[in-house]
């Protein structure tokens, strides 16, 4: 059961990154914008980091999907990404931006939708870390 429910996490979660990933790398100016609101970064800068966190989503995203060797460290790295995407919403939630989290083609907002969507994401990655083990100590 255990088994079942941490392959249906790992896709759901797998199917998110992937998305959002390639949502982002082809029209990222919303989330290259909130993250110069909210950093206080040169909008270059802001650009940059979001391309890097696009190919950063798409990695994680096969790895959730078919990697067993590296799922330690891309749920670690994931559950990072989601609280500190979460946090990043929780300071912008006064002025409900778009967030791009989808890129400019889905109409996201960093409203309270945003910071429940981003705590169910961090939970399931929690659970996804919690029952992926090394190869060789576990039977999934």
């Amino acid at each position: 059961m255990i088994s079942r429910l941490h392959l249906a996490a790992r896709i759901l979660l797998g199917t998110v990154f992937l998305l959002s990933g390639i949502l982002k790398l082809i029209s990222s100016s919303q989330a290259t914008e909130l993250l110069s609101q909210v950093s206080s970064l040169d909008p270059a800068i802001c650009r940059v980091l979001i391309v890097a966190l696009c190919f950063l989503e798409i990695v994680m995203a096969v790895i959730l999907f078919v990697g067993r060797k590296y799922l330690q460290p891309v749920a670690i790295v994931s559950s990072l990404t989601l609280l500190l995407f979460t946090f990043v919403g929780i300071v912008a939630v006064q002025a409900s931006r778009p967030c791009g989290c989808f890129g400019d083609l889905v109409d996201f907002k960093t409203d309270a939708y945003f910071i429940v969507r981003n705590i169910i994401l961090l939970l399931i990655s929690m659970f996804v870390l919690r029952y992926s083990r090394p190869p060789d100590s576990q039977a999934l």
